[in-house]
């Protein structure tokens, strides 16, 4: 008895030692996918300032060629030089941010920090997921509810080979020889043996039966302590689905709200540019709508980010990120 189970105590070894492996790869393939969108995203981030920057540079080119002809004032001038002056300190943030994300990448990619890195032009759109599919394929491929579970089987394993030391042993033992001596005095002057041998040899834990016991009971313990870990993983688990597809869906939501939103703030600023040329409306009225228009495009970078984001974490939750 006590073989068997040390043989299923090994392969139990085996299986958390190859789950552990992928738990590794699956954390770097996860981060180096939230990276490389998160690259994406600061990308097209620095688009979207640089789109700033040029309509506050045409905004100040409208100012001095109003200055120039006496019909806009220096106080309106030294304003639109403070909000250029503002938006270029915003571009700079976002390149040193750009920055750092691309050597982070470069590093988890094994590649040197310094070398240029080139990303998509776009945040794919999420895939359509169904939460009863995942939370399914999670209860039976999430690698942190399978280490548990690995945990307990190795733990029950160990109960059982402890017990079969309890058990009496008997060895089987056999062997075939042959033998010839000689002798040069007496009346025997050679004699020759062969054949078999074999037999049985029981052993019996007599004096261990205290010690064994003992060693049992913490076993038990230890199986018991790994059957509360692995009800406390599922219920993490579940969790972590749960929150990870509200995450999911409302990023999603947000996507097509921003959306919808931007296809009229793209129009409202080429009007409200050509409308402050020809003084209809005033600075600080395009600066609303500009700001508008960079706040709205950066929403939606961001939940279409946090989205992707939600999408691989429920995909890693149900292992089936590889």
């Amino acid at each position: 008895l006590a073989m068997f189970a040390a043989k299923d105590r090994l392969e139990a070894l085996e299986a958390i030692g190859r789950n552990e492996l992928r738990q590794r790869i699956e954390s770097t393939v996860y981060d180096v996918l939230t990276s490389y969108y998160l690259t994406v995203q600061l990308n097209k981030g620095l688009l979207v300032q640089r789109e700033g920057l040029r309509i506050s540079r045409e905004r100040l080119a409208i100012i001095e060629a109003g200055q120039r002809i006496g019909t806009a004032s220096g106080l309106a001038a030294v304003q639109a030089r403070l909000d250029l002056s503002a938006d270029s300190a915003a571009l700079l943030d976002l390149m040193q941010q750009h920055a750092i994300a691309g050597t982070r990448l470069n590093t988890l990619l094994g590649r040197p920090p310094e070398d240029p890195i080139t990303v998509g032009a776009e945040i794919p759109a999420t895939e359509e997921m169904e939460l009863a599919a995942v939370l399914e394929k999670a209860r039976g491929g999430n690698t942190v509810l399978q280490q548990a579970r690995y945990e307990q089987l190795l733990a029950d394993v160990t109960v059982r080979e402890l017990k079969g030391a309890l058990f009496p042993r008997i060895d089987v033992f056999g062997n075939y020889g042959y033998t010839r001596s000689t002798s040069a005095v007496g009346f025997l002057q050679s004699n020759t043996a062969i054949g078999p041998d074999y037999g049985l040899r029981v052993s019996v834990p007599l004096f261990r039966g205290l010690q064994a016991n003992r060693a049992v009971e913490v076993a038990k313990v230890t199986r018991e302590m790994a059957d509360i870990a692995t009800d406390q993983a599922l219920l993490q688990l579940e969790k972590q689905v749960l929150d990870a597809w509200t995450a999911y869906t409302t990023a999603r939501d947000r996507v097509a709200l921003e959306t919808d939103n931007l296809r009229g703030i793209r129009t409202q600023v080429d009007i409200a540019l050509e409308t402050y040329r020809l003084g209809s409306i005033t600075a600080i009225e395009l600066r609303e709508v500009q700001n508008g228009l960079i706040a709205a495009e950066n929403r939606l970078l961001l939940a279409q980010y946090e989205a992707k984001r939600a999408e691989l974490e429920l995909k890693w939750l149900a292992g089936e990120l590889l």
